[in-house]
């Protein structure tokens, strides 16, 4: 008989800020997702479940995390609940269509196996 096994493990990071995603904060978030893509992996979710306020600033630097994970190979995920403030924004600039927006982590984590 002969078994082989198979190593299906996909390394996700999961980023979470939490409060204002804004220009003073959003400089932040663009560095620790560069650091993530430089080495650990080119998938990220970022879980917006605590942002409680986002604007431009910080939409330009959720999708400069998209561009280089795509471009690595990658991408990026994100996590809102339909009733927050940030999937609101998501969808008036149709940000909802570009990302794959999920509800949940596990969720948004599962989606790269598929």
């Amino acid at each position: 008989m002969q078994i082989e096994v198979l190593d299906r493990s996909i390394p996700v990071a999961l980023v979470v800020p939490a409060g204002r995603l804004d220009a003073l904060s959003a400089p932040e978030l663009r560095r620790r997702c560069d650091t993530i893509l430089d080495g650990e992996t080119d998938r990220l979710v970022i879980d917006l479940r605590a942002v409680d306020f986002c604007d431009s600033a910080g939409l330009a630097a959720l999708v400069g995390a998209m561009k280089r994970s795509r471009a690595d190979g990658g991408d990026t995920k994100l996590v809102a609940a339909e009733d927050a403030p940030v999937w609101r924004i998501l969808e008036l600039t149709r940000f909802d269509r570009v990302f794959d927006v999920r509800v949940g982590v596990d969720d948004a984590v599962g989606a790269f196996a598929s």
